[in-house]
């Protein structure tokens, strides 16, 4: 699978679990172009989660009554869509400092998706999207404007129990550091569910090795099986490339 790039930049299907990767270090773009691609997504996750008007707000609502949870991203605490389950956000100003879910009747004690001693807060925008059967949630963690990453939990047994995620281009990251790149930026971040148990990440890692810079963007499809077992099938379209 090919998609029209800059000459002399060949993408490619890689042999690491059908993953979509990029040719050799040596290919590599001018950092500040790399800089302005990363500058572009962050405005778009951060404009995702500013703060709704009163009319936007009821707008939002009614949007999501109209859409499944696989397409809605909840910063803020809420219900999940079949109503089962309450999350709470704990903040300290704009910084998250805590999530917690808990039954929506408010039976037994809420678990902590984030927010244990060893966390640290998130000034970043950080957000919960629900599958469709709402037995699954990916949480996206704003650690910061360089990384961020995505927690996923799944219901088992009546529990939240975390699903470990699969390393994003670990055979790419590899040659990178092989070759005197060092990473720079990796951004991780749930964008909705294709399916029941399919997540979709936006993904976007960056390298650099003095003014050269070399990096990956895509969004990635995974799947989790039944087992609680997460792996990387592919890849979507970027929306808004051909």
């Amino acid at each position: 699978m090919r998609r029209p790039t800059r000459q002399g930049d060949t993408r490619f299907i890689s042999d690491h679990e059908g993953f979509v990767g990029r040719t050799p270090i040596k290919n590599s773009m001018p950092l500040r172009r790399l800089l302005a691609i990363v500058t572009s997504f962050l405005v778009l996750a951060t404009a995702e989660a500013e703060p709704e008007s009163e009319e936007q707000s009821s707008q939002s609502a009614n949007s999501r009554q109209r859409n499944s949870a696989s397409d809605t991203k909840e910063h803020e605490d809420h219900v999940s869509p079949d109503q089962r389950w309450r999350v709470h956000f704990t903040k300290d100003g704009e910084e998250v400092t805590k999530i917690t879910i808990q039954s929506a009747e408010g039976a037994g004690q809420p678990l902590t998706l984030y927010g244990h001693e060893f966390d640290v807060s998130c000034p970043m925008p950080t957000w919960v999207v629900w599958s469709p059967e709402c037995d699954m949630l990916a949480l996206r963690l704003g650690d910061g404007p360089r990384f961020t990453r995505t927690l996923l939990y799944r219901l088992k047994d009546g529990a939240w129990q975390p699903v470990v995620l699969p390393e994003f281009y670990a055979i790419e990251k590899k040659t990178a550091l092989a070759n005197g790149f060092n990473l720079r930026d990796e951004l991780i971040d749930a964008d909705h569910w294709q399916n029941s148990n399919t997540l979709v990440v936006k993904y976007f890692g960056s390298f650099e090795k003095g003014d050269e810079g070399d990096g990956y963007y895509q969004f990635v499809k995974i799947h989790i099986d039944a087992s609680g077992q997460a792996c990387v099938t592919g890849a979507v379209d970027v929306p808004g490339e051909e």
